[in-house]
């Protein structure tokens, strides 16, 4: 295979060939470089660079007729940053790399970086920080959110509807990322697995459940659809503090639902390294109704536990 570059930004890559060549250009080039390939496999295989590609595209174009409209330069890079905080890989809240390393990440000057920077930041991607540079907006997840957080924080009826939603959502993802889940996928999947041992080893239901979330949506990022991706980073960041309680209430009243919650998450974990997306489907839906009964369960005994209460200070009157 021809190596040509760091292809983890394949994508800035590519745009700017589209956006400066025609169809017939990019077709001619192609030609020419495969064929040049094939005769300098050897040597000059680690030697090429995209910067020549590019160069010798310009000479291509010259010859394959009308050019598309270009973008500029930092326009590109917004491009990338822009995707990668879409798909997660900079997440909500997270602080971006310094300029200087981006610059070198991408091969361009630093106030090429700096104006891409302020366009995302004039989208609401970014917040810029006064001497700490830049950060990733919540607004995605933050016009999903919107006052649900408070509602589910003061009407307790809408527990149910929660976990009637997380249900199918995850059922649905789990099944997803069974048939589209990589190598590394589950390995990130795994990671969080050993962070809730970690915790529960620790006694720390706080970094169970930041462990437990981010468990879920290393799932929904298998999925690989931006779409899904948003809207569960939305929703466990709506159920973040109700999570952490949940599990506070279910180890009050079940000395086994940690074992049984392990269990539950290793067995959907192994149900997506066998690509098996209806067990996964079935594990996931599972693992949800299991909750909502440990819930039930603790809500039904702390209701018996105020009303014994109530009882023995009246005998005491």
């Amino acid at each position: 295979m021809l190596s040509l570059v760091n292809w983890s930004d394949q994508f800035f890559y590519l745009q700017i060939l589209y956006k400066y060549l025609t169809l017939r250009s990019i077709i001619v080039c192609t030609r020419l470089l495969l064929n040049q390939a094939r005769e300098l496999q050897r040597f000059w295989f680690n030697l090429f660079k995209i910067k020549y590609i590019l160069i010798f595209c310009a000479e291509c174009k010259t010859r394959g007729g009308g050019v598309i409209k270009t973008q500029k330069l930092f326009e590109q890079i917004a491009l990338v940053l822009e995707e990668r905080i879409v798909r997660g890989v900079y997440t909500a809240n997270s602080k971006l790399p310094p300029e200087r390393q981006l610059a070198e990440e991408f091969g361009v000057s630093r106030p090429s970086i700096r104006d891409a920077l302020r366009v995302l930041t004039t989208r609401e991607m970014l917040e810029a920080r006064q001497g700490d540079g830049y950060y990733v907006s919540d607004q995605l997840q933050r016009a999903f959110v919107g006052g649900w957080q408070d509602l589910l924080q003061h009407h307790e009826y809408l527990e149910s509807d929660v976990l009637d939603f997380r249900r199918s959502l995850e059922g649905m993802l789990a099944a997803v990322a069974a048939e589209r889940r990589t190598d590394t996928d589950l390995e990130r999947i795994e990671y969080w697995l050993q962070q809730i041992d970690t915790a529960v080893e620790q006694k720390s239901v706080k970094l169970q459940s930041q462990a437990d979330v981010n468990f879920h949506q290393a799932i929904a990022e298998a999925s690989h659809n931006v779409l899904f991706i948003q809207l569960s980073a939305s929703l466990l960041r709506i159920l973040h503090q109700h999570t952490q309680q949940n599990l506070a209430n279910m180890f009050s009243v079940d000395d086994d639902a940690k074992l049984s919650l392990r269990v539950q998450h290793w067995a959907i974990l192994e149900a997506i390294r066998a690509k098996d997306s209806a067990l996964a489907r079935q594990l996931a839906s599972g693992h949800i109704d299991y909750v909502e009964l440990s819930l039930a369960h603790y809500r039904q005994l702390h209701q018996r536990e105020q009303q014994a209460q109530q009882l023995a200070h009246k005998d005491m009157l």
